[in-house]
């Protein structure tokens, strides 16, 4: 790939807000989203629905960063991954097969530093989002340190699901 195709995947930025306002996530470089809180959130929203609400905005975040990359790749990913594995031997196609298989397996925790928000990865793409120990209803909880919370929890999580999925794929190869 073109130097300049890479920078341009490097910078493609990403913003989605959810239909309350309450919730924008963000992607950009990896694709790794971050997400804000919004005032309101902590007040007009109970614990399900603000999860819910997050993970929902991350979901059409990362959609669009896909989609974006797709479309700055001229869906060239996808095509140069087609042309490299079609004139491999059965057994190494079955063998990435395989590995991709075992990546959608994975899945992987993260909890936030004060213990409020727990996010999990999944090998779909998936994030979901739980509350723990009530901190909408702590007075302590302010929307920075909830929005720091999520955000360290979703890195945490997807740190853990990079090193699950090596592992994983490190197994398979041990395997074969």
């Amino acid at each position: 790939m073109r130097p300049d195709r890479l920078t341009e995947l490097r910078n493609i930025s990403i913003e989605a807000q959810s239909p309350t306002g309450a919730v924008i996530a963000r992607t950009a470089g990896r694709g790794l989203p971050r997400v804000e809180i919004m005032g309101a959130a902590l007040t007009e929203h109970s614990e399900d629905s603000l999860a819910a609400e997050i993970e929902e905005t991350i979901a059409e975040a990362m959609e669009a960063h896909r989609e974006e990359i797709e479309a700055v790749t001229d869906g060239r990913l996808r095509k140069e991954y087609v042309a490299r594995t079609e004139d491999l031997p059965r057994e190494t196609r079955e063998r990435e097969r395989l590995g991709l298989n075992a990546i959608r397996e994975v899945e992987a925790t993260g909890t936030s530093p004060g213990g409020y928000v727990i996010a999990r990865a999944f090998g779909d793409g998936d994030l979901v989002i739980a509350f723990n120990n009530n901190p909408l209803r702590r007075k302590e909880v302010t929307i920075d340190v909830l929005t720091n919370e999520i955000n360290e929890a979703i890195e945490t999580a997807s740190r853990a699901f990079s090193e699950k999925a090596a592992e994983s794929l490190t197994n398979l190869n041990a395997k074969a």
